[in-house]
């Protein structure tokens, strides 16, 4: 694995499957967990937000890959309108 600068921490990046792999503090769900913008916030929500802007109201951001530490918005992530 290879170490990789994002905007917001150091992650590692797995080579096979593209994913920047949180190495921080984890919530106890497994996911990317940090203080952002003045409130706690799941890493691929913050990483979307950096890289894509605001998240709508009614949507989610959701991983492709199926890695809840992932947070790059390129590989891992999409956005959702969910459904209520």
């Amino acid at each position: 694995m290879s170490t990789t600068s994002t905007p917001f921490e150091m992650c590692y990046e797995a080579p096979a499957t593209g994913c920047w792999l949180w190495t921080k503090k984890l919530h106890i769900s497994g996911y990317a967990y940090k203080q952002w913008n003045g409130k706690k916030q799941l890493g691929h929500r913050i990483s979307w937000q950096i890289h894509n802007g605001h998240i709508p109201n009614g949507f989610d951001v959701l991983h492709k890959c199926d890695v809840r530490n992932c947070v790059n918005p390129k590989l891992g992530l999409h956005i959702l309108k969910m459904a209520f």
